[in-house]
C-alpha cells in the first residue's frame, strides 16, 4: 500500500511529502515517485550528483528523503528544490551548539528558561541546517553549521515544519527547506 501524500505550499512552489515506515523505504519511495511522474521509477535508476544527492532534474522533479529510527520521509516538488531532515530528540549536549552554531542561535538556545525548550530549539535548528544542506549543498561545516537558521530568507528559501503526527510517541523535529529552482 502506498502511503498518503500531503501537499504544502511555499513561496517557492508546491511541495509534496509523505512519511512511512522505514521498512522497504526504497520500494515506497519508488512507488510514490512513480505515481507522481506517471512512469515506473526503479531505485537503481535514480541518478545521483557528485555529492550523492538524488538528481531527478532530467525528470522535471526534485526529491529528497531522510530517515530516523523507524520513520522515513520523502519530499518532492516539480517547481522548487527541496531538502528534508527528521530527527528524533535524544540526549545531545548543547555543547555541540556552542561549538558549531551561529552566535545568535547559541544565545537563543541559552535564553530558553526550560531545558526541554532549549533541547527543542536545538533540534529545530539542527533539522533546518541538515535540510538546508540537502537543498543547497556546499560544505556542511564551513557554509551551513555557522549560518544562522533562526530566520528564513522568504525570497530565496523557506522553512516548512508541518506535523507528521505522533511518531513513536517521542518528541521529534522535522523540517523541509524549499528554494527557488537552481542547477544541481
Amino acid at each position: 500500500m502506498i502511503p498518503s501524500v500531503q501537499m504544502i505550499t511555499s513561496l517557492q512552489g508546491d511541495l509534496f511529502y509523505s512519511s512511512f515506515d522505514v521498512t522497504s523505504h526504497r520500494e515506497t519511495i519508488c512507488n510514490i515517485l512513480s505515481g507522481a511522474l506517471n512512469q515506473k521509477v526503479n531505485y537503481n535508476d535514480i541518478p545521483l550528483n557528485d555529492l550523492g544527492r538524488p538528481d531527478l532534474s532530467s525528470w522535471g522533479i526534485d526529491a529528497n528523503w531522510t530517515h530516523s529510527h523507524n520513520t522515513c520521509v520523502l519530499v518532492y516538488s516539480f517547481n522548487a528544490n527541496v531538502g528534508v531532515d527528521l530527527e528524533f530528540h535524544k540526549k545531545r549536549p548543547i555543547k555541540l551548539a556552542n561549538r558549531f552554531f551561529h552566535s545568535d542561535e547559541i544565545q537563543a538556545i541559552h535564553d530558553q528558561k526550560d531545558p526541554l525548550l532549549s533541547e527543542h530549539l536545538f533540534f529545530q535548528l539542527w533539522t533546518r541546517k541538515e535540510a538546508f544542506y540537502k537543498c543547497f549543498g556546499g560544505s556542511f561545516f564551513k557554509d551551513v553549521l555557522p549560518r544562522s537558521m533562526l530566520h528564513e530568507d522568504e525570497v530565496m528559501f523557506s522553512f516548512l515544519e508541518p506535523s507528521l503526527g505522533d511518531l513513536e510517541e517521542r518528541p521529534y523535529s522535522f523540517c523541509i527547506v524549499a528554494s527557488l529552482k537552481h542547477n544541481s
